[in-house]
């Protein structure tokens, strides 16, 4: 919370602040980043 209000950082409020809209591909639920991170090779 910052002065009593919410902060929400899940990627439909990032998406709307940034006004850049993320969509990932119909088949796929990470994007590479994600996928990258999730092998481990994240340093």
């Amino acid at each position: 919370m910052v002065r009593g209000r919410q902060v929400r950082f899940d990627h439909d409020a990032i998406n709307a602040y940034l006004g850049s809209p993320f969509h990932l591909p119909p088949d796929e639920t990470l994007c590479a980043f994600q996928k990258h991170k999730a092998r481990g090779n994240w340093d």
